[in-house]
C-alpha cells in the first residue's frame, strides 16, 4: 500500500467577482441562454464518461476584468471565479477526454492577453477506473 504524507497545503478562498452591474447582467443572460440552447449540457455533466479538470490561472491584474467574462462564457467551462486576494482565476472545465481539455487550454486560454500562467489539475475518480 502506498503511503504519502501531505507536505504542504494552501487554502485559496474563492471570492465574489467585482464586476459592473451591466457586465454581470450580460453574463447572467448569456448563461441562461446557453443552458436553454444546449439541453445536453446537463447530460454531459452527469455522464460518467466525461472528464473534468480544475484550472488555476495567474492573470495580469489590469487584464483580470477583461479575461473573466470571456472565460465565463467559454464552452466547456462549468465554473469560473476569482480567488480572493490574488490575481488568479479558478475554472472547472469538462470534456469527453483529457485531450479535449488540453485543446481548450491551448486554443481558448493560453492565447488570452494577460494570462501569465496556467495550471491544470485533472479530476480523477478512482471509483470509476
Amino acid at each position: 500500500m502506498l503511503s504519502t504524507e501531505i507536505q504542504e497545503a494552501v487554502f485559496l478562498p474563492v471570492g465574489v467577482p467585482v464586476l459592473s452591474e451591466n457586465i454581470r447582467e450580460i453574463i447572467n443572460a448569456a448563461g441562461i441562454m446557453m443552458f436553454e440552447d444546449m439541453p445536453g449540457m446537463n447530460k454531459m455533466r452527469d455522464n460518467k464518461k466525461s472528464v473534468c479538470s480544475y484550472i488555476i490561472l495567474d492573470v495580469d491584474r489590469e487584464k483580470l476584468d477583461d479575461i473573466y467574462p470571456v472565460l465565463r462564457l467559454t464552452e466547456n467551462v462549468l465554473y469560473c471565479d476569482y480567488i480572493a486576494g490574488q490575481n488568479k482565476l479558478l475554472l472547472m472545465v469538462y470534456g469527453t477526454q483529457f485531450s479535449e481539455i488540453d485543446k481548450l487550454i491551448e486554443k481558448n486560454i493560453n492565447g488570452l492577453d494577460g494570462v501569465l500562467k496556467v495550471k491544470e489539475y485533472p479530476i480523477i475518480n478512482i471509483f470509476e477506473m
